[in-house]
């Protein structure tokens, strides 16, 4: 993970915040700029499409294709967790910025009625996404194993698996490239739901390998005696010395609230 990644991470709540705000600020000002000062309105217009190529120039620059065999050491929670993806917030970051600028657009003078139309659902469209990528970034990473269980959560709802509601042996490995894993129950009843779906046994991977990740949950279902340890460094290096994996430079990774 770069510098760069890193920073964006641990201070992506200010960036998101100051993303709606520019946001919700540029079309409220063309609101009032658009029929008194269209230089200046001109100018804001300009800013914001600077913003939102800087912000896809961020995408670009930190997507991070590989799915590392890593967890994140989060020993105040205590839990290891999935590593999160700064892509994630500089998609929130893009798309935030423009559903303001196509909200801004909804201000330009003597537009047909038709493209006012496809101008509002446009911008319905682009918020929509926008807050699905908003929720995402702001919440941190995905998926949580602690000594209780595994839990992971999307912008949706969010999901609380005890080990033993877990069936022994198993999750088996998923395909390579898998992005989602699929889990066994034994006692499905003990598992906790918030949040709409239906389905409680499938869950996305986020950033970590998907063998790595079933390999980790099928070891602490069949080895109880070590959960307890989970989200300390020596059970981290424990438990990858079990499964013959090569300590990873980035696993304890920044403090992820």
């Amino acid at each position: 993970m770069s510098a760069l990644s890193a920073a964006l991470i641990r201070r992506r709540r200010i960036v998101l915040t100051a993303a709606v705000g520019a946001a919700v600020a540029y079309p409220v000002s063309r609101s009032f700029t658009a029929t008194r000062d269209a230089l200046f309105s001109e100018l804001l217009y300009d800013g914001l499409v600077v913003a939102v190529l800087v912000a896809v120039v961020f995408v670009v620059v930190t997507t991070e294709r590989d799915k590392p065999p890593t967890l994140v050491i989060r020993p105040d929670v205590p839990s290891f967790e999935s590593p999160m993806s700064a892509t994630g917030v500089t998609l929130a970051l893009a798309f935030t910025l423009m559903t303001g600028g196509q909200a801004g657009s909804l201000f330009t003078r003597n537009r047909p009625l038709d493209l006012r139309i496809v101008g509002v659902a446009l911008t319905v469209l682009l918020a929509a996404v926008a807050a699905l990528h908003l929720v995402a970034a702001w919440q941190g990473p995905r998926v949580r194993l602690g000594p209780d269980g595994l839990s992971w959560r999307t912008p949706a709802r969010s999901v609380a698996v005890p080990w033993a509601a877990l069936a022994p042996d198993g999750p088996p490995r998923p395909e390579l490239n898998a992005n989602a894993l699929t889990l066994s129950y034994a006692r499905p009843e003990l598992v906790r739901r918030r949040g709409p779906g239906w389905r409680l046994d499938r869950f996305p991977v986020g950033r970590i390998h998907p063998w790595f990740l079933s390999d980790v949950i099928r070891h602490y279902v069949a080895h109880p005696e070590h959960r307890s340890a989970i989200g300390t460094e020596p059970e981290y290096h424990r438990l990858l010395g079990a499964l013959g994996v090569k300590p990873a430079i980035a696993a304890p990774g920044p403090a992820v609230p």
